[in-house]
C-alpha cells in the first residue's frame, strides 16, 4: 500500500514526503450464525436426479468412467449430535446388560500370486533416474541387527478409544478398524464403534458420537471400515465409509468439513455405487462395494473400493471379488456443499488400489499404488490426470519390481499372543487353546503418502517367503510362517522407480520362542523427510502392544530406528463374534501434525484388560486404540540464527546470538541421538550454548544465547518487567569474522549439513558448514561498535530506495545466502565494511515480545480524512535540531486492534523498513523519536469514536523509543518503539483498539516509507 503527496515544507527545501504505511494484516470479518438446537441438528438438500452421462475424462483399458451425482445431500453438526446423545443417554436411566455383537464385515482378499496381468518392469534404480538411490535393493533391517539408535520416546500419548459399545446402543464392534487424523488444535479417532474428538495439548475427550449417529441422515445404514484425513491446506477434515453391505444399495458416504474445527458442520454425501444381479454393467451375481480407501490432493477428494458378489458363487457360496470402483470428486464443490464427480470402474483399476494423502497445495496429479505380488514382490502406480471436473484415470501400466526378494502373504490366525489366569480379575482364566490373532494381508491398507515426488507406503508380510499354510486347532487354514514384519517402500511417483525401503522384523522370531512379530503397519513423511511407521507388535509370551519406528531423514538407506512400544498391552484377546477370524486391525493411520508439518502422530490397536467373571466369554476380551505423538527435530529452516554480533563496546566478548523459530509452531527442542538439546558452535567447533531438550520456543519467538564475560545490552527491554538477558550464557570469546551455526544435536561429532539447522558467517569463513553463500562482509575488527547483523524482516536488503510493502510479509529472509539474509546496524550509521546503515541491535530472548501482524491489524485514525491527511499523517516545520528534526517532524497515527483472542500485555513495534540515513537526494532521512499521549478533536470514524458517536475526540498514546543501546541519532533500521500505556496492570482486552503515534525527525525532505512489524504480550 503506497500513496503519494507533496507537503509543505520550509522555504528552500526540496523534496516531497510519500506515506507507505505501517506493515498491517487484515483480517476477514467474522460471521456469527445463531443454530435452534436439535432442530438444526440435520438440514436434508434436495437432490436433483440425472442421468448418468458418459464422463469427459477417456477410458482406458476396460475402465470406463460415467458422472455421478450423489443419491442424498445432508449437512450434520458434530457438536450438537454429541449434546443429543448425552442428553438421550442421561434420560435412558442404567443400561442394560443384553449386549448386540457386530463383526464388521471381514475386508475381502484376493491370493496375490500369480501376479496379474501387468508386464513386469524392474525399478531398480537407473542412470537417468535421478531419484533412486541405487544398489542392488534395500537394506532389510531388523530389530536384532538394525541400527543401535532408538527411536525417539513419545512426547505426548492418550487413550484413543476404548472398546465400548455404541454411543446410545449396548452393540459391540469387532474390529476397530483403528484410525484417526490431527488438526490444529484438535484430534479426531475414528472406530468401526464411534467417532471422538480429543483436545490436542492434553488427549481429553471432548465430544463422541457413534458412527451411525454421524451418517444416518445419509439415508445409509450398517455402516463400516472408516477412514478420515485431514487437509493441512484447506483445513477441512475429510471422511468415508461404506456401507449397505452385500446389497444393491452399497454406498461410498464421504463426509467434508464446512472450517477447521471436527465439532463443527459437515457436508455428508451418499454415492450408490452397488448394482443388482442382472441390472446392466453389473456382475450377473451383482456388486457390493468393500474397504473404501480415500485420498486426495488439490483437485480431487477420490475413494476407491474392491467390489464383490452379492450373491457368492465361490466355494461354499464365497462372494467372489469381480470388479472395482474409483469414486473421484470434484474436492472444490465438496467442499462448497455440491458435489460432482466421475465414478470410475472396471478390472483394470485393481483391488486395494489406494489413492495417495498428498502433501503438497500445487501437485496436479493424484497418485495411487497396490500392491500386486508377494512372491514376485511387484507393485503398480495409477494416476488421476485432467481438470476437477473432467478426471482421466491412467491405471498402472506395468509391474514394478521392488529390490530385496519376495515374501509370503500372511493368512489366518498367525500372530502369537500368551494368556494369564486373574490379570483383569482374579476369577478370569485362560482357554485351553489359545487363539492366536488375524494379521490381515499384504495389500496396502492404510493412507500411502506423497511428498516431493515420492510415494511412501507399508504392508504386512509373512516371511520367509514360500510358506505354506496349515489348518489350526479351531478348523481354519493359516499360513505357516515364521513370523510377520511390517514393511515401508518409497518410490518415485513419477517414474515408479524404486527409492529406498526396508522392514521392521526380527528374523530370530517363530510362533513359540517370544521373537516379535509386527502387523497393520501405517506410514507417513514429514517436511524433512522424517519417517513415521506405527505398527501393533505381537509375541508368544506377551500380549498385543502398540507401538512405532522412527527414521530421520538423514540415516541410511533402508534403516529404521529401534521400535518402542508405547502402550503395553494388558491381556490376552479373543474375539470372533462366531465368524472364522480372531479379528484384528484391520487397518492403522500414521500422520503428520499440521501445525508444523513437523511432529508425526500414530494411532494403534493394543489388548485391554479383560471383562467378566472367567474372561473367556465371546465378548469378554476387549480391544484399545491409542495416540503417540513423536516430536521430530527440528530440520532446516525451523530455526534461524535472526541477529548477532562478535564484538561491542566492551570489546571482543561483548557478543550475542540470537535464535528464532521459524517453524510456523511452537517448537520443543528434542533430540534423537541423546544429546542434551540444541548446539550453537562457531567453526572453532567449540559449543558456546546448549538450548536444552524440552525447552519451548513460541512460535515466532527468540531465544538469546550471550556471553557472559562482556555482554552489555542486558538492560534492552523484553517482556513484562523483563530484560535482554540471555537464556544461555558462554564465556570463550568467538573471534571476529568466524562462522557461527546451530544444530539439532550437542553432540560435536555429530555435527554436519545433515544435522546443522543454520549458519552464518563472514567471507573469510573457509569452513562452508558455518556460512551460508559467499557469507557477510567482513569487519574491521579495530571498531568496538554497538552494532549488530539483523536477518532482514522485509525483504529488501535494508535498502533505503527500495519502496513498496515488504516482499517476505514482516517474516525473516531466508535465502540461505548469508549476503541477501542479513543486513548491518549501528547507531552512529558507522561503516565498519559491513556497509552504512542506521540502525540499532535489538537482543530478543523466550520473554521478548512476539509478531503478530495478523492478529493485531491497524487502521488509519480517522478514515474518514484519507491516509495522508490529519489527523491520520502531520507534518510539523519547525525546526528542532537537538532532538534530529533539522526539517522538522513527521507523525503518523493509527488505531491498533487486539484480535489475538487474550489480553495483550505488552506492545511495541520494530522498524523493518525505514527510508534513514544514508538516504540519497530525493529520499527522506527519517529518525524515530519518543512521542507523549496528545488529545486529537474532531474525528469523524465511527470505529475510532466507539463506544461514543462521531465526531469525537479522542486521546492518541505516543511511543517510546527503546534503549539501549543509546541512539543519539534517532532511531532506525531494528529500533523499537513502546505503547507504554500497555502493561501487565492495565492490560489490552480482547477486541479493544489503542490509538497511538509515531514520531520520525526529518534531517532532509524527500520520499519515504515506513514499515513496523507489531509485536505483543501473550
Amino acid at each position: 500500500m503506497r500513496s503519494r503527496s507533496t507537503l509543505a515544507r520550509p522555504k528552500g527545501v526540496a523534496g516531497r514526503l510519500v506515506l507507505l504505511a505501517l506493515f498491517l494484516a487484515v483480517a476477514t470479518p467474522l460471521l456469527l450464525v445463531g443454530i435452534s438446537r436439535a432442530r438444526a441438528q440435520v438440514r436434508a438438500t434436495a437432490v436433483r436426479s440425472a442421468p448418468q452421462s458418459p464422463a469427459q475424462a477417456d477410458t482406458a483399458g476396460d475402465i470406463s468412467g460415467t458422472r455421478i451425482r450423489p443419491s442424498s445431500v445432508t449437512t450434520v453438526n458434530f457438536r450438537q449430535l454429541a449434546e443429543m446423545a448425552r442428553r438421550a443417554a442421561a434420560s435412558r436411566g442404567p443400561a442394560t446388560n443384553v449386549q448386540t455383537l457386530q463383526a464388521a464385515p471381514l475386508p475381502g482378499t484376493v491370493n496375490d500370486s500369480p501376479e496379474g496381468t501387468l508386464p513386469s518392469a524392474s525399478s531398480a534404480a537407473g542412470a537417468d533416474d535421478a531419484d533412486a538411490v541405487g544398489g542392488p535393493g534395500p537394506v532389510l533391517q531388523d530389530e536384532a541387527g538394525g541400527p543401535s539408535a532408538a527411536s525417539p520416546s513419545p512426547s505426548q500419548n492418550f487413550l484413543a478409544q476404548e472398546d465400548g459399545p455404541k454411543v446410545g446402543t449396548t452393540s459391540f464392534t469387532i474390529p476397530p478398524d483403528t484410525n484417526g487424523a490431527v488438526g490444529i488444535d484438535r484430534v479426531f479417532t475414528n472406530t468401526n464403534s464411534n467417532y471422538r474428538i480429543h483436545d490436542k495439548a492434553t488427549g481429553a475427550p471432548l465430544s463422541t458420537v457413534s458412527t451411525d449417529t454421524f451418517w444416518a441422515s445419509s439415508g445409509a445404514s450398517g455402516f463400516f471400515d472408516p477412514q478420515i484425513v485431514f487437509d493441512p491446506y484447506q483445513q477441512r477434515w475429510l471422511l468415508a465409509i461404506t456401507s449397505n453391505a452385500s446389497s444393491a444399495n452399497s454406498s461410498i458416504n464421504v463426509a467434508v468439513s464446512q472450517t477447521s474445527d471436527p465439532a463443527g458442520s459437515y457436508h455428508i454425501y451418499r454415492f450408490i455405487v452397488g448394482c443388482a444381479p442382472g441390472a446392466a454393467n453389473c456382475n450377473a451375481a451383482g456388486e457390493w462395494a468393500d474397504f473404501p480407501m480415500i485420498g486426495f490432493n488439490k483437485n480431487w477428494l477420490t475413494v476407491t473400493v474392491n467390489m464383490f458378489q452379492i450373491n457368492g458363487t465361490g466355494p461354499g457360496g464365497a462372494q467372489s471379488n469381480v470388479n472395482f470402483r474409483a469414486a473421484v470428486l470434484d474436492y472444490a464443490s465438496l467442499r462448497g456443499g455440491t458435489a460432482g464427480g466421475t465414478i470410475f470402474r472396471g478390472t483394470g483399476i485393481g483391488f486395494c488400489n489406494y489413492p495417495v494423502t498428498t502433501y503438497s497445495p500445487t501437485e496436479e496429479t493424484l497418485y495411487l499404488i497396490r500392491h500386486l505380488s508377494s512372491a514376485g514382490a511387484t507393485y503398480g502406480i495409477s494416476r488421476i490426470t485432467g481438470t476437477p471436473a473432467a478426471p482421466v484415470f491412467t491405471p498402472a501400466q506395468v509391474a514394478l519390481t521392488r529390490p530385496g526378494g519376495g515374501w509370503t502373504q500372511p493368512g489366518g490366525d498367525m500372530l502369537p499372543q500368551t494368556c494369564a489366569a486373574g490379570v483383569g480379575a482374579p476369577t478370569q482364566v485362560c482357554p485351553a487353546t489359545l487363539r492366536k490373532i488375524d494379521p490381515g494381508d499384504s495389500h496396502i491398507r492404510s493412507n500411502p503418502a506423497f511428498r516431493n515426488g515420492r510415494i511412501y507406503y507399508a504392508q504386512t508380510i509373512a516371511l520367509p517367503a514360500g510358506a505354506g499354510t496349515a489348518t489350526d486347532a479351531f478348523g481354519n487354514v493359516f499360513v505357516t510362517a515364521d513370523r510377520t514384519a511390517a514393511q515401508w517402500t518409497v518410490v518415485n511417483a513419477s517414474s515408479g522407480a524404486f527409492v529406498d525401503g526396508g522392514r521392521v522384523e526380527d528374523p530370530t522370531a517363530t510362533p513359540t520362542n517370544g521373537g516379535k512379530w509386527y502387523a497393520y503397519p501405517s506410514v507417513s513423511v514429514n517436511k524433512h523427510g522424517d519417517i513415521l511407521m506405527g505398527f501393533s507388535e505381537f509375541e508368544s509370551d506377551d500380549y498385543a502392544d502398540a507401538g512405532y519406528a522412527f527414521r530421520l531423514g538423514t540415516d541410511a538407506a533402508g534403516t529404521m530406528r529401534d521400535p518402542v512400544i508405547y502402550k503395553e498391552g494388558e491381556d490376552y484377546y479373543q474375539k470372533t463374534f462366531s465368524g472364522t477370524r480372531n479379528r484384528w486391525g484391520d487397518y492403522s493411520h500414521t500422520v503428520i501434525d499440521p501445525s508444523n508439518d513437523r511432529d508425526m502422530w500414530t494411532v494403534q490397536e493394543y489388548a485391554q484388560l479383560r471383562v467378566g467373571t472367567t474372561g473367556t466369554g465371546s465378548n469378554d476380551s476387549r480391544w484399545g486404540t491409542w495416540w503417540a505423538k513423536v516430536s521430530a527435530p527440528a530440520g532446516g529452516n525451523d530455526l534461524l540464527i535472526s541477529e548477532f554480533r562478535l564484538r561491542g563496546p566492551n570489546g571482543a566478548n561483548d557478543e550475542f546470538v540470537e535464535v528464532y523459530n521459524n517453524s510456523g509452531a511452537d517448537l520443543t527442542v528434542t533430540t534423537v541421538d541423546g544429546s542434551a538439546g540444541f548446539a550453537v558452535a562457531a567453526s572453532d567447533g567449540i559449543i558456546r550454548c546448549t538450548i536444552p531438550n524440552g525447552t519451548l520456543i513460541p512460535d515466532r519467538g527468540h531465544y538469546l544465547c550471550v556471553n557472559s564475560a562482556g555482554y552489555s545490552l542486558a538492560a534492552y527491554p523484553a517482556g513484562n518487567g523483563t530484560t535482554a538477558t540471555g537464556n544461555a550464557a558462554y564465556t570463550t570469546d568467538i573471534a571476529d569474522n568466524v562462522g557461527i551455526a546451530i544444530f539439532n544435536t550437542a553432540n560435536v561429532a555429530n555435527f554436519s549439513l545433515a544435522t546443522r539447522l543454520d549458519a552464518v558467517g563472514s567471507t573469510s569463513e573457509a569452513n562452508t558448514l558455518y556460512r551460508e553463500g559467499a557469507g557477510y562482509p567482513a569487519l574491521n575488527a579495530s571498531f568496538n561498535l554497538d552494532y549488530s547483523f539483523v536477518r532482514d524482516n522485509c525483504g529488501k536488503a535494508g535498502s533505503p530506495t527500495w519502496l513498496g510493502q515488504c516482499p517476505t510479509g514482516g517474516f525473516p529472509k531466508d535465502a540461505n545466502d548469508n549476503a541477501v539474509d542479513f543486513y548491518f546496524v549501528e547507531p552512529l550509521g558507522t561503516d565498519a565494511g559491513g556497509g552504512q546503515r542506521l540502525g540499532a541491535p535489538g537482543p530478543e530472548n523466550l520473554s521478548s515480545p512476539i509478531q503478530r501482524n495478523a492478529q493485531m491489524p491497524g487502521f488509519l485514525l480517522d478514515s474518514s480524512a484519507g491516509t495522508s491527511n490529519p489527523p491520520n499523517r502531520v507534518r510539523t516545520v519547525t525546526p528542532d535540531v537537538p532532538n534530529n528534526s533539522t526539517f522538522g517532524t513527521l507523525t503518523l497515527r493509527r488505531r491498533i486492534v487486539n484480535n489475538t483472542g487474550a489480553p495483550v500485555t505488552r506492545l511495541r513495534f520494530r522498524i523493518i523498513d525505514l527510508t534513514t540515513f544514508p538516504a540519497p537526494a530525493g529520499y527522506a532521512d527519517l529518525r524515530a523519536r519518543t512521542s507523549g499521549p496528545v488529545v486529537v478533536a474532531g474525528v469523524n470514524d465511527a470505529a475510532t469514536c466507539s463506544p461514543a458517536p462521531a465526531p469525537c475526540t479522542v486521546t492518541v498514546q505516543g511511543t517510546t523509543l527503546e534503549e539501549p543501546p543509546s541512539q543519539p541519532n534517532g532511531g532506525a533500521f531494528n529500533s523499537t518503539l513502546s505503547a507504554g500505556t500497555v502493561t501487565l496492570a492495565t492490560p489490552l482486552a480482547p477486541g479493544q483498539s489503542i490509538n497511538v503515534q509515531f514520531l520520525y525527525g526529518i534531517q532532509q525532505t524527500g520520499t519515504f516509507k515506513v514499515l513496523v512489524n507489531i509485536e505483543v504480550l501473550p
